[in-house]
């Protein structure tokens, strides 16, 4: 019966496996664990910006286990971009990250270009900078990970592809100068 309440009416469905499900409905995105029937408010859906203001919202959804991982830009003068992991169990926020904007003093707009997720929580993602606000190809591209371990950079570049990351049981895949590269994520 707890599974029902993952599917609401006119709720729209962007992921979901055998454990949970992440839909958007009036204009949110929500994440749901069936062995818990609880909606959680995962972020706003995304809206394009207009000349008298920004946009922003959820921009990408991965679903794994009962972990859902949505990647959010902010957009103004420049692009704000954020990946939070999400235990859809807990409603918990077990891991989060920000760029652009000026954070750390990295650039003024940001993307995360991709991201994977494993079903315990462990997140790989490529954040790129300097360019993705004027629509343009990022200028640097960094490869993420956040597990067991910690988080880590594996790789800072220009030359990585920003959507070739791919997850195959521990091991997170990637391209860098068109040779493949790799790093386990535990």
């Amino acid at each position: 019966m707890r599974a029902r309440a993952c599917y609401p009416k006119g709720a729209h469905g962007l992921r979901a496996n055998a454990e949970a499900r992440v839909y958007q409905r009036a204009g949110d995105v929500y994440g749901c664990a069936f062995a818990t029937g609880q909606r959680r408010l995962l972020g706003s859906s995304y809206v394009r910006g207009t000349s008298s203001s920004g946009g922003g919202g959820v921009t990408r959804v991965r679903v794994a286990g009962h972990y859902a991982t949505v990647v959010s830009v902010l957009e103004d003068s420049g692009r704000l971009a954020g990946i939070t992991v999400h235990d859809l169990r807990t409603g918990r926020s077990v891991y989060r990250w920000e760029v652009g904007a000026g954070i750390a003093g990295i650039a003024d707009d940001a993307d995360i270009t991709d991201v994977v997720l494993r079903s315990n929580g462990a997140v790989a993602f490529i954040e790129g900078v300097g360019g993705p606000a004027a629509g343009r190809p990022p200028k640097r591209l960094i490869v993420r990970r956040h597990d067991t371990r910690g988080s880590a950079i594996l790789e800072d570049s220009q030359t990585i592809g920003a959507s070739s990351l791919r997850l195959t049981g521990r091991q997170v895949r990637w391209t860098s100068g068109g040779f493949p590269r790799e790093a386990t994520l535990r």
